[in-house]
């Protein structure tokens, strides 16, 4: 099964929630949660090839 963990999508809908107040911030922030949840699934057993 893929889960999506709480906090990813958490840091996710802030992001677009603040977008246009604080986008650089929160497109950091965003690519950060990205870049971790993406290490986080090529790590899981249903991701290796």
């Amino acid at each position: 099964s893929y889960e999506q963990s709480p906090r990813f999508m958490e840091a996710y809908n802030d992001s677009l929630e603040n977008e246009t107040m604080d986008m650089g911030n929160g497109e950091n922030q965003l690519r950060e949660d990205l870049a971790e949840a993406m290490l986080e699934t090529s790590n899981a057993p249903n991701r290796v090839p």
